[in-house]
């Protein structure tokens, strides 16, 4: 509840119920505020559970994402596997060219050196050479090693240089093939950042539904709390308008309804709060509709949507004790109205803060809640 009007309507309570029993005249007016509440409450648990199916949807759209990110990262690990293959292999061919190089020029070194020891014989006349020989079948051994020699070196340099310019195309598509890697892993990388961010975005959506659904629920509490402060003051009403029951139920406590018990008295986290929490009574699971009836004879002191409790009947069975069973789909019975055990007084529903059909059932001893299953037969 809030306002300063609410705060003050509740200050007001809290003081008439330390003086005794609130007016009868103002049962009206604290019902209206229970209703306003109640459905105030209602649209605030509709927009809780709203924006609790927005959170899981991008839930999903997050495990989409971080998937597609995993996979990008693989795609990167890969391409850095073959950008550093590639590196060596280069690595590797500008070594080698390197070598060939140096082949090239000591062959070129030895050609020149033989070259210029040919032209300086070429000076010695031809009847020098002659002379210098035994004969002239030493001549032209003589003449054709030499050229042999020089016709294999030049080979050897020819084959070199075709050999180093092979390897100069070799380095240059290998040089290309990197420059198109490093252009990929670039490309990659981008994609991936642009994931990330888009996964951090829908994180820190999921984070402000939570920072909302968090401001809401607390609002929620602070509604239910004043709707219980009034529910005790129209309890209190509700006694003193039945004080003309006469009698004292004397026997147990019968099973409101067919079912079985889905939630124990005692604590739990509760199933919409999703907090540890007392629960005042049990939880009797059943389909909607099922035939709910009075657990003792008394009066029914209370017969109407009643906060959380939804459809409510709340029994008085004298000597301060009282029944209450909340949910209903359907109340059967009035205020007022003198009740047997086993009458019916309602149909099993999920009204108020409830999640599924089921019948709340609570017994209470001075407005205190014990265990049902203790008074039960």
């Amino acid at each position: 509840m809030k306002g300063s009007t609410a705060r003050t309507l509740i200050m007001g309570l809290l003081l008439c119920l330390t003086m005794g029993s609130v007016s009868f005249g103002q049962s009206a007016k604290l019902e209206k505020q229970q209703k306003e509440n109640s459905k105030k409450a209602d649209a605030l648990w509709r927009i809780v559970g709203e924006l609790k199916q927005d959170a899981k949807e991008i839930s999903v759209v997050i495990e989409q994402i971080d998937k597609r990110i995993e996979a990008k990262e693989a795609q990167i690990a890969g391409i850095d596997a073959q950008l550093q293959t590639a590196q060596q292999k280069l690595s590797d061919s500008e070594e080698e060219k390197k070598q060939l190089e140096q082949k090239v020029g000591e062959h070129k070194l030895r050609l020149s050196e033989r070259a210029r020891t040919l032209y300086m014989q070429g000076e010695l006349s031809y009847m020098d050479v002659m002379f210098n020989v035994a004969d002239f079948g030493e001549l032209v051994d003589r003449m054709f090693f030499v050229q042999t020699i020089l016709e294999q070196d030049q080979l050897i340099v020819t084959e070199t240089k075709a050999a180093q310019a092979e390897l100069e195309q070799k380095v240059k598509a290998m040089a290309y093939q990197i420059e198109e890697i490093e252009k990929i892993q670039v490309n990659l990388e981008e994609e991936r950042k642009n994931l990330q961010r888009l996964s951090d975005e829908q994180r820190n959506t999921n984070e402000a539904i939570d920072k909302d659904i968090a401001t809401y629920v607390k609002e929620i509490r602070e509604i239910e709390e004043a709707n219980k402060r009034i529910m005790r003051d129209l309890a209190a009403i509700a006694r003193d308008k039945s004080r003309s029951f006469d009698g004292e139920w004397k026997g147990t406590f019968a099973k409101p309804c067919k079912g079985t018990i889905t939630s124990p008295y005692g604590m739990r986290v509760h199933p919409v709060y999703k907090r540890r929490r007392m629960h005042t009574g049990v939880d009797i699971g059943a389909p909607k509709g099922t035939t709910i009836k009075a657990a003792g004879g008394g009066k029914v002191i209370i017969a109407k949507y009643y906060g959380g409790y939804g459809n409510t009947v709340i029994i008085d069975h004298g000597n301060n004790r009282t029944t209450l069973y909340g949910h209903m789909s359907k109340i059967t019975i009035k205020e007022g109205a003198a009740v047997a055990q086993g009458d019916k007084i309602g149909e099993v529903g999920s009204t108020g803060i409830s999640t599924g059909n089921h019948c709340h059932f609570e017994v209470r001893i001075k407005g205190e809640p014990v265990d049902p299953t203790k008074s039960m037969n």
